[in-house]
């Protein structure tokens, strides 16, 4: 008769070592899911933010598309005494459209008189 060793897998039961060690090896596999659930929330969270920073981009720029202009620092020149003592005319440098005819404030009209020294007690 003739006969061959094989390697088959069977029921054993475990012993206080393995009972240790399959004990550790679920706490492990405990803290990981733990600590992976952890990281999912965290980055749900960031994706969250993320998509409502996009989101809050995206309703200014239909914003700025729905009213037809935008707002921007523009450089501008003022012209005192124009069109009249005591006014300034403002007018954009890019366009040379003319922005606003303002009054001119009680320093300004000080400066043009040469008194902004004094005014700041100079």
């Amino acid at each position: 008769m003739q006969s061959k060793t094989i390697v088959k897998t069977l029921r054993c039961a475990l012993t206080d070592e393995d009972k240790v060690e399959v004990g550790a090896a679920a706490a492990d596999f405990g803290q990981e899911v733990h600590d992976l659930t952890d990281s999912l929330d965290s980055f749900r969270k960031s994706i969250k933010a993320q998509i409502e920073n996009a989101e809050a981009q995206r309703d200014h720029q239909l914003g700025v598309l729905r009213m037809g202009y935008k707002l921007q620092e523009v450089e501008c020149s003022v012209d005192f005494d124009s069109p009249t003592v005591g006014q300034k005319t403002i007018t954009r440098h890019d366009t040379a459209a003319e922005v606003a005819v303002e009054v001119m404030s009680a320093d300004e009209r000080q400066a043009e008189l040469g008194f902004e020294d004094v005014a700041q007690g100079g």
